[in-house]
C-alpha cells in the first residue's frame, strides 16, 4: 500500500459507521420506548398529582365534616337547651301565678294563721290547702259542726265562720249539695244545718256573696244539659225505687223536660214560706233535690262554713 491511498481508505470506513447506524432496523423502536418511558412519567406524575389532589380534598371534606358535626351536635344541645328553658319557664310561670294565688289568698287575712295552714318537718315547710278539720271539695274548704252542744244562730254562726276569713256555705249545683249531704249527718226533723242563704226584706234569696237566687231558679228555669239530667234522673230513679213509684218517676221526669222545669237549684224540700222564716237549713234526705228548709234565723243549729282552699298544697 502506497503511503497516499492509506487516508482514503480510513475515510471510507469512517463515513460507512453513520450509514450502518441509520439503517439499523431497531433504532425507531427505541425512540418508541423512549417517548413511552416519558409518557408513562407523564402519568406517574398526573397519577401522583391527583392522588395528592384527592387526600387534601379527603382531609378538607373529613374537616368539614368534623365541624358539621360539631355544629350539629351543638345545635342538638341548643335545642335541647331551648326545650329545657321552655319547661322552667313554664315552671317558674305556674309557681308565679301560684305565688301570686296565694299573696290573693294571704290579703284577705288581717292576720294570715301560718301556723294553722304550714307546719316544719325536717327543717323544710309542709302547707295543707285547708285547716285542720277542714275538708277540701274542689277549690274550696268545707268545716261542718256536728256537735249538739254549741249549736247557734244563722247570725252566729256566719260569725265563727268569719272568725277564719270563711262564711257560711254558698251551694252552686247538684255536686256540691250532694257532697253536702254526705257530710251531714241526720240527727231529728227538726233542726238541720245553717248554709249561707237568706232572705232580706225584698223578699229575694241572696247568698253571702251578695248573688241573688232568682225567683226561676226556685221554679222555673233553663233545660238541664245532658250531665245534669244524668245526674238528677239518677236520683230521682233511686228516689222513686225507694218509693216503690216507678211509674210515676217516669212520668214525673218526661213532664219536667217538656216543661224546662230546672233541678240545679230546685233544693227545697217544700215551698219556702215567709211565716216560716228568713234563712235556709240544709237537711239530710234521701234525695239532694229535698235538702233546703226554710227556718227561724233565731233557732239553734249546726252549721257549715266555706273557705277557698289555700292554692298550693306543699306535701
Amino acid at each position: 500500500m502506497s503511503q497516499g491511498e492509506a487516508p482514503s481508505n480510513i475515510c471510507t470506513e469512517t463515513t460507512g459507521e453513520p450509514t450502518a447506524a441509520a439503517n439499523d432496523p431497531s433504532t425507531p423502536y427505541r425512540r418508541a420506548t423512549i417517548c413511552l418511558g416519558l409518557l408513562c412519567l407523564l402519568l406517574l406524575a398526573g397519577l401522583v398529582a391527583v392522588c395528592v389532589f384527592n387526600i387534601i380534598q379527603i382531609s378538607k371534606y373529613s374537616t368539614l365534616l368534623a365541624l358539621y358535626t360539631d355544629e350539629s351536635t351543638a345545635h342538638q344541645r341548643l335545642q335541647a337547651a331551648k326545650v329545657s328553658l321552655e319547661r322552667d319557664n313554664k315552671e317558674l310561670t305556674e309557681k308565679r301565678d301560684q305565688l301570686n294565688g296565694a299573696l290573693r289568698f294571704i290579703i284577705q287575712f288581717s292576720r294570715f294563721p301560718a301556723s294553722a295552714f304550714c307546719h316544719l318537718t325536717d327543717g323544710e315547710f309542709h302547707c295543707e290547702p285547708c285547716l285542720k278539720h277542714w275538708i277540701q271539695y274542689g277549690s274550696s274548704c268545707y268545716f261542718f259542726y256536728t256537735g249538739d252542744y254549741n249549736r247557734q244562730t244563722w247570725q252566729k254562726s256566719r260569725e265563727h265562720c268569719m272568725k277564719t276569713e270563711g262564711d257560711l256555705a254558698v251551694i252552686d249545683n247538684t255536686e256540691e249539695q250532694a257532697f253536702i249531704n254526705q257530710h251531714t249527718p241526720y240527727y231529728n226533723g227538726y233542726h238541720g244545718y245553717w248554709i249561707g242563704l237568706s232572705r232580706t226584706n225584698e223578699k229575694q234569696w241572696v247568698w253571702p256573696t251578695g248573688s241573688v237566687l232568682e225567683a226561676d231558679r226556685v221554679r222555673l228555669g233553663p233545660a238541664l244539659n245532658h250531665q245534669q239530667m244524668a245526674v238528677e234522673g239518677k236520683l230521682l230513679y233511686q228516689h222513686a225505687l225507694h218509693q216503690y213509684l216507678p211509674f210515676f218517676f217516669f212520668f214525673f221526669f218526661f213532664w219536667m223536660l217538656l216543661n224546662h222545669i230546672s233541678l240545679l237549684h230546685r233544693f227545697w224540700a217544700s215551698q219556702p214560706e215567709i211565716s216560716h222564716g228568713n234563712c235556709v237549713l240544709s237537711t239530710t234526705s234521701n234525695t239532694t233535690l229535698k235538702s233546703w228548709k226554710v227556718a227561724s234565723c233565731y233557732t239553734f243549729n249546726r252549721w257549715i262554713c266555706e273557705m277557698r282552699a289555700m292554692p298550693w298544697s306543699v306535701k
